[in-house]
């Protein structure tokens, strides 16, 4: 092999060739000197840059780039030899050496073509850049924007929640100072009575009566009001898991003489476990039953159904129904009734405010109440309570 690549016998260097004009001769190694010297000088700077650069890396690319001008160089520097030293076995093997990294390293490079055409030109990268920087600063915006908003709504918040204990705390200080000039107005009334009555006429204790019933009723509104107001300002976070049951038990208990009054039944089927406060939802059926009780049918005995199930969907709720033969709701008073301190068109019946009480009750625990029902055919009320609630959020 060596004498392959070193055996100059049968040779004529190249010099020989051209030696007749040494100008050309100079001309040669002057050239050749500067290809060679570019050549790796082009290497030395990039590996220079990758030296300085600590975000660059040194890619098989880069290394086949490297060492493609290297060869490049080697086979300038041996077409400058040969002009004086016929060595051309061995310049055949660096044009060898030259010719395979080009190859790979052509063939490197055809598979990025793809890549490198997909590059955007300078003009298009500042079109880019430009797009970017606008889409940035109008994000900037919509999140400076959104912060002032929630900020906005933060501060409505906290003046709402202030304004709403006032009004909790006025209502039922209002309502508890009622209270005593109803009373006081009743015993001015029953003391009239003892001491005038002889001397009203026949007129005289039929008006008396309508006052008492006037003040009763302003007496039950104020009792409503109070009643309202304590479950305005009960805590929602408190649940527990509670029987149905064992409170319908103390709600027919407490609703007996009524209930043997009117002769009626109520029929209580099996409920499901609900998490609620038992204190509400105590509140809740007793005034549902009472609910029932005093709104029946004069025309048929009084019947009431108390039920519950369980709902399927992503967010099961416990239901609770209350049913009842009364003498119905039209459909078109059905979300009247559900309103503080309504009166019915149909009857002049004073529905104070027990359906609104049973609807907070609903929304407190993150549920709701639906009603079913139409004239003089009864009415079913069922109360959807979720069976994992969040925290209630308070109505309006």
């Amino acid at each position: 092999m060596l004498e392959f690549l070193f055996d100059t016998q049968g040779f004529t260097p190249h010099a020989e060739s051209v030696a007749l004009d040494p100008t050309v001769v100079r001309l040669h190694i002057v050239s050749g000197l500067m290809i060679e010297l570019a050549y790796l000088a082009i290497p030395a700077m990039i590996v220079w840059v990758l030296a300085k650069r600590k975000d660059a890396k040194l890619t098989p690319l880069t290394l086949l780039l490297i060492g493609f001008i290297v060869v490049s160089a080697s086979n300038h520097l041996m077409e400058t030899l040969s002009l004086f030293f016929p060595i051309y076995g061995l310049e055949g093997m660096v044009k060898l050496a030259t010719g395979v990294i080009s190859l790979i390293t052509a063939y490197a490079i055809w598979r990025l073509l793809p890549k490198l055409v997909a590059i955007p030109s300078p003009k298009r990268l500042i079109q880019i850049i430009d797009a970017r920087e606008m889409e940035i600063a109008k994000r900037e915006a919509a999140q400076e924007k959104q912060r002032k908003s929630e900020e906005a709504l933060a501060k409505k918040v906290e003046e709402l929640e202030t304004t709403n204990k006032e009004l909790k705390e006025f209502a039922y200080a209002a309502s508890h100072d009622l209270k005593s000039p109803a009373n006081t107005l009743t015993l001015w009334l029953d003391e009239f009575e003892i001491d005038h009555g002889e001397k009203l006429g026949r007129d005289g204790p039929e008006m008396l009566g309508e006052a008492r019933q006037i003040v009763g009723r302003m007496r039950d509104l104020v009792e409503d009001i109070l009643r309202y107001s304590r479950i305005v300002n009960t805590d929602p976070s408190r649940l527990e898991c509670i029987e149905p049951m064992a409170l319908m038990r103390e709600v027919i208990s407490d609703h007996a003489a009524d209930l043997r009054a009117a002769g009626g039944a109520i029929d209580v089927k099996p409920m499901p476990e609900i998490r609620a406060q038992p204190r509400l939802i105590s509140v809740l059926l007793q005034n549902l039953i009472g609910n029932s009780i005093k709104f029946r049918s004069l025309d048929r005995p009084l019947r009431i159904e108390v039920c519950g199930e369980i709902t399927g969907g992503r967010r099961p709720h416990s239901v609770l129904a209350v049913r009842d033969n009364g003498i119905g709701i039209d459909p078109k008073d059905h979300e009247q009734i559900f309103s503080m301190f309504n009166r019915l068109h149909n009857h002049e019946i004073y529905e104070g405010l027990g359906l609104a009480l049973c609807r907070r009750v609903a929304i407190s625990h993150g549920g709701r109440i639906e009603l079913t029902s139409s004239l003089d055919e009864g009415a079913e009320f069922r109360v959807y309570l979720p069976m994992e609630p969040s925290r209630a959020q308070q109505a309006a």
